[in-house]
């Protein structure tokens, strides 16, 4: 039985006890008076210390480094090295606990520095790593946490990613980054920071992703709820992901058109459960449907490619690309004389009768598979050189940067749609009404792929607002590039109805004023604190709308 220890030690809890009972003759200490600037002061004060702290503690373990060298020592096999020396079975050896261009250290310094930390050996000896791979191979990201500019755990993760690369191809990593930390979130960065890792090395990348994407794959059913749910967990081929993606979103997307009225993403539970039952899905794509219904079906999902400088940037559209109901039965010849005829009057498609095995497995022996297929739009941006080559980075939004082998191995069993290329710089012609054209919609998705909220990471279907508000009569070209920002719908709803203002002077960069008078900065480096300053409200006047 579980006691808790009281004023006699391992008495059972009483609340009756007065041992218990909390003094209420002594009056609480005075605070002084809550305001919003004591707050905000007491915040971003505890921020600084946090980072301070945390900077501090990386110096301290490459310090700890230099108490404890390793070279007097015999080396063993490591992460990096692959130099191996006869020495007594259990004695202290030297390793190379960061990559290519650390110093060795004596193998038991970190078990020591770990314990003062209260962590695990293995977490001191990653900490050490990750600090003297700042040291030695990030000198620029080595310099902001001296100065304490960044968050620490964002330099060590950018470390970890990077351990792999010669020490050369980690400064290509670092010059790219360095000067971004600390503008965009972390989900953001972590996108740059993956695609500078391929552009360092891409051929090794390539290689890397195969072997991953051989030993990491799998799928998971977790155990089930009081409820009859369960979680399904799986780690697949992006490319596959997004087929079934795709194929889902149809699945849910047909079910409405028979009638379902649950959630979108009811139906989509829905359809990944039609999956394991291939003849009802099969079933279900072979329906036909009316020209009403069909116009609710969408196309996929859309997926847009981050704008950088020097990028061109085009919209692949991969899979069935026939805008009619495509024909699902190529073989002209009539199916077997033993089963019913799928194209006769008892087709599929005959309302209020559900097909039977037989006539399934008829319609499928004469099934052209492809035309089965869901449309996915996916919008891969690629630099001149890429095209030119054949190798280096494609990015494509919601998915990262993948190498451009990853690319073309996705694209090798499947019908292609060109698209035009949208002009970016160019624009588009302003217009006089309220409504976005779907033009407009798809130039704002490939020019600004993310919400342009300070320090946002929201990304994909989100609302467009005007900056400067409309307003019916006010004047022609209201709903142009230039007045129009991406914002998630919380975001959106901060602006609208909550105390944020918010100012657009020039395309793509903006500026926003919280309730209590901070200013930020947002442009496609990022979230620029302007802080309460002179200068800053300086800064916002001068944007003022016409």
């Amino acid at each position: 039985m579980l006691q808790y220890s009281g004023p006699e030690g391992g008495a059972p809890f009483d609340p009756a006890d007065p041992w218990y009972d909390v003094p209420d003759d002594e009056p609480p200490p005075r605070l002084p008076p809550l305001t919003p600037e004591l707050v905000v002061s007491q915040m971003t004060g505890g921020r600084r210390l946090k980072m301070a702290t945390e900077c501090n503690e990386l110096i301290s373990a490459t310090d700890w480094a230099d108490l404890h060298p390793g070279e007097a020592l015999p080396t063993t096999t490591s992460i990096s090295t692959a130099t191996t020396q006869s020495v007594v079975p259990g004695a202290e050896r030297a390793v190379q606990l960061g990559g290519d261009g650390t110093p060795l250290v004596a193998e038991f310094a970190a078990a020591e520095l770990a314990a003062l930390l209260h962590s695990s050996s293995w977490a001191g000896a990653r900490l050490i790593g990750d600090a003297l791979d700042l040291r030695h191979r990030l000198p620029r990201l080595w310099s902001r946490i001296c100065e304490t500019e960044i968050e620490a755990w964002q330099a060590r993760r950018i470390a970890q990613a990077t351990r792999h690369l010669s020490k050369h191809e980690a400064g290509y990593v670092d010059a790219a980054i360095a000067d971004l930390l600390g503008r965009l979130p972390w989900g953001r960065l972590q996108a740059l920071v993956d695609a500078a890792v391929i552009e360092a090395n891409p051929e090794r990348a390539a290689a890397l992703a195969d072997l991953v994407g051989k030993a990491d794959k799998k799928v998971h059913v977790g155990q089930s709820d009081d409820h009859g749910l369960t979680t399904v967990y799986a780690r697949v081929d992006a490319a596959a992901g997004i087929w079934l993606d795709a194929m889902i979103d149809r699945l849910a997307d047909l079910l409405q058109a028979q009638g379902d009225e649950s959630s979108k993403d009811n139906r989509r539970a829905t359809a990944l459960g039609l999956l394991a039952h291939p003849a009802r899905a099969i079933q279900l794509l072979t329906t036909p449907v009316t020209s009403e219904e069909a116009s609710t079906d969408e196309a996929g999902p859309d997926t847009a490619g981050m704008d950088t400088a020097g990028a061109d940037t085009a919209g692949t559209d991969s899979g069935a690309c026939d805008d009619d109901e495509p024909d699902l039965f190529d073989d002209p010849e009539p199916p077997e004389p033993d089963l019913p005829d799928p194209d006769g009057p008892e087709h599929p498609g005959t309302p209020g009768r559900p097909l039977t095995e037989a006539e399934i497995i008829a319609a499928v022996r004469r099934l052209d598979p492809a035309k089965l297929r869901p449309r996915v739009l996916l919008n891969l941006h690629l630099a001149e050189q890429t095209v030119r080559t054949g190798t280096g980075v494609a990015r494509t939004d919601g998915l990262g940067p993948q190498s451009a082998d990853t690319v073309r191995g996705w694209l090798g069993d499947c019908t292609i749609l060109l698209r035009p290329v949208i002009d970016l710089p160019a624009g588009l012609t302003p217009v006089d009404a309220y409504e976005i054209p779907q033009a407009m919609r798809d130039h704002m998705q490939l020019r600004q792929p993310v919400s342009s909220f300070p320090f946002a990471a929201s990304r994909g279907k989100l609302d467009l607002d005007h900056t400067i508000p409309y307003r019916a009569g006010c004047g022609p070209g209201q709903t142009r590039i230039a007045n129009l920002a991406p914002l998630s719908r919380l975001e959106h709803r901060l602006v609208t109805h909550g105390d944020w203002s918010r100012r657009q002077p020039e395309p793509g960069t903006l500026l926003f004023r919280a309730p209590h008078g901070h200013i930020y900065l947002v442009d496609h480096n990022g979230t620029h604190p302007l802080g309460t300053t002179s200068f800053a409200q300086a800064v916002w006047n001068t944007a003022t709308p016409e």
